[in-house]
């Protein structure tokens, strides 16, 4: 199973009349791989949700989705899940409140037999979502949406923005480490850092890797390079330690970058190269691509965001990326 929730396989089931924000990808900035406290990136306009109590609204609200989809139940997820997750977006939604009147009123009935139709016009959507409760933090959200024999379509604006721990480096996550798994699993060993190659391992003749080539995390990572005079920074602050380095690892120009959360044994590990370095990266089919690293990441996320949102026969995902 792909998808954890019908809410996310079908965000677009009533967006057709503009009515559906049950998930979007706003126009805000993303990162590669930096140390943010867990707290940095939680959204609290949800609190009234966290008894997993959810509304008789919210609760016919789903009914729709399930009775849209009932040949689909592969997809459905967890019905108390998505109460929770519809629940929350809707009071994210400055158009919340009016989508749960056309979708819980039966006045509105005639209106939702449209998506019936298996071919639809293309629709703008437009909207805001709001985070963190204020006029001035919210997020615009904008596709445009239609439905061709069948299959819902939706072409997705994205504005993305590359954010850079230290300046002109660019840092891939390479996994987590701990005391008593103090080795990659395979499971680390499929982040970003582990499917990329610089030069020497690749071979300009026969425009493949070279044979037993590894990874940036292998060769480029190994270590770490710190700043002129810097070298003594992090002595004592290393793997279950690396708490006490700041997150931004400021002082290591290339290489192995640690952090770890509020002396947890577990740490985080990230490689930091250069902006300008040349990378290679081999697809499914075996051909190898040279890419600068900010652009592997912003192809990366189209690539695999298209891919992991479309459904055969169902929905198709087009991202149409704007680099700030």
């Amino acid at each position: 199973m792909r998808c954890v929730s019908i809410l996310h396989c079908f965000p677009l089931l009533v967006a057709l009349i503009m009515l559906i924000r049950i998930m979007h990808f706003p126009a805000i900035l993303f990162a590669t791989f930096v140390f943010l406290s867990p707290e940095t990136v939680r959204s609290n306009m949800c609190k009234d949700v966290y008894d997993k109590k959810t509304t008789d609204d919210t609760k016919t609200d789903v009914d729709y989705y399930e009775n849209i989809f009932a040949g689909e139940t592969l997809y459905h997820g967890n019905r108390g899940w998505n109460e929770l997750v519809l629940e929350c977006n809707r009071k994210r939604d400055t158009k919340g409140d009016e989508l749960v009147k056309i979708m819980t009123r039966n006045d509105y009935e005639n209106i939702k037999k449209t998506l019936d139709d298996p071919n639809l016009n293309p629709v703008a959507v437009k909207g805001a979502y709001n985070y963190y409760g204020t006029v001035f933090t919210q997020q615009k959200y904008r596709y445009l949406l239609s439905k061709e024999s069948g299959v819902w379509k939706m072409i997705l604006p994205y504005i993305a923005e590359i954010n850079e721990a230290v300046n002109d480096r660019v840092d891939f996550y390479m996994g987590t480490l701990s005391v008593s798994s103090p080795d990659f699993t395979p499971y680390d060993k499929g982040n970003h850092a582990w499917k990329l190659y610089e030069g020497s391992q690749y071979d300009e003749v026969s425009g493949n890797l070279v044979s037993g080539a590894k990874p940036i995390a292998e060769t480029l990572c190994s270590t770490a390079i710190f700043k002129s005079g810097k070298e003594d920074k992090y002595n004592g602050k290393n793997n279950e330690k690396s708490y006490k380095r700041d997150r931004k690892n400021k002082h290591i120009v290339l290489g192995r970058i640690q952090y770890s959360y509020r002396k947890k044994i577990s740490w985080q590990n990230g490689c930091r190269v250069d902006k300008d370095i040349d990378l290679y990266w081999k697809d499914a089919s075996g051909t190898v691509h040279k890419y600068k690293p900010s652009d592997w990441i912003y192809e990366n996320f189209i690539r695999v965001s298209e891919e992991y949102w479309s459904t055969p026969n169902n929905f198709e995902l087009k991202i149409l990326l704007k680099k700030d």
